[in-house]
């Protein structure tokens, strides 16, 4: 059972606007149609599963062919290709070489109802997120996660309302006020 940490750079993976990940090869790689269970900061005390993964694709290639790719970088949500170079010097601290090989791994996020392991609330679960990036001032990305689930309870009040702080902290003020409106007409009191 192939486990996968994520973490806040990987927010389109919450938000359904990516579906793949480069990670360094590893002992067992993995292959089409291995099962992934998903975690949010795996390592740290917010640690949540998020989701389970069929792979549905594999490429490996050596790491001479990807730290130059900006296409690749932007598909898995850095700038540039610098920026992931950088990052994976932080991720694997004993150095990369040229020759060490990753795997691009395009994956289709599995309905709960097919999981193997644990089920979650998957709107909780993504509110959590919301309210952790919302109050370490990540605005931008706290706004993604409280689209994400408004899009499962498009009614929920309090969604309405801290996407309308988010929106009012990034000075999206008329985007703000019809998220507070939507939630009054709900509940007026």
């Amino acid at each position: 059972m192939p486990i996968m940490s994520f973490g806040s750079q990987n927010i389109n993976i919450i938000t359904n606007k990516k579906a793949m990940t480069v990670r360094k090869l590893w002992k067992t790689p993995l292959k089409v149609g291995d099962r992934l269970h998903c975690y949010w900061n795996l390592a740290s005390k917010e640690k949540k599963k998020i989701f389970e993964a069929q792979v549905t694709d594999v490429k490996t290639l050596p790491f001479k062919e990807i730290k130059n790719n900006d296409k690749l970088a932007q598909e898995e949500g850095y700038e540039d290709s610098k920026e992931m170079v950088r990052e994976f010097k932080k991720m694997y601290p004993d150095g990369i070489s040229d020759d060490d090989l990753f795997q691009v791994i395009y994956f289709e996020k599995l309905d709960i109802n097919k999981w193997k392991g644990e089920k979650i609330d998957q709107k909780e679960m993504i509110t959590q997120r919301a309210d952790i990036l919302f109050d370490t001032g990540k605005y931008d990305k706290s706004v993604l996660c409280y689209n994400a689930a408004l899009k499962i309870d498009p009614n929920d009040v309090y969604l309405l309302n801290k996407k309308g702080d988010n929106l009012s902290r990034l000075d999206r003020f008329d985007e703000s006020i019809e998220c507070y409106d939507k939630a009054l007409e709900i509940e007026g009191d």
